[in-house]
């Protein structure tokens, strides 16, 4: 017995005519999690979901979705840190991804690193 079903108008296909598993597995995966119902709230987690889907490659994410859940692994978890440190100049450890592994609980984090680091001066 399946856990859910997926109503496709049609199967993906590969450039060779064959089911593209991979992309029916990425519409399964958003379809359960429900992306939509809880989109990104201002610019960071915006941000953040933006980058999770390209590295993810989800068409969109919902603000309290798991990282892990939709597909991450301790490879992409380990590229999405440096993009963070990258993009918004904070010090985000691997730990603090795992420990808070939504867009929600990483903006909340993120928020609160670069108010400690104005008021240290190194930002």
């Amino acid at each position: 017995m399946p856990d859910r079903i997926v109503v496709l108008d049609a199967l993906p296909l590969t450039p060779n005519g064959k089911v593209d598993r991979a992309a029916v597995a990425r519409l399964a995966r958003v379809d359960a999690t429900g992306a939509d119902q809880d989109p990104p709230r201002g610019p960071v987690e915006t941000e953040l979901a933006r980058m999770w889907s390209e590295l993810l490659d989800l068409p969109s994410v919902g603000r309290q979705q798991s990282f892990f859940a939709l597909g991450g692994s301790s490879l992409t978890a380990t590229g999405l840190v440096e993009e963070i440190r990258r993009r918004f100049a904070v010090r985000l450890s691997l730990r603090e991804l795992y420990a808070s592994p939504t867009i929600a609980g990483l903006a909340d984090l993120i928020d609160e690193e670069v108010v400690a680091e104005l008021e240290e001066g190194t930002l």
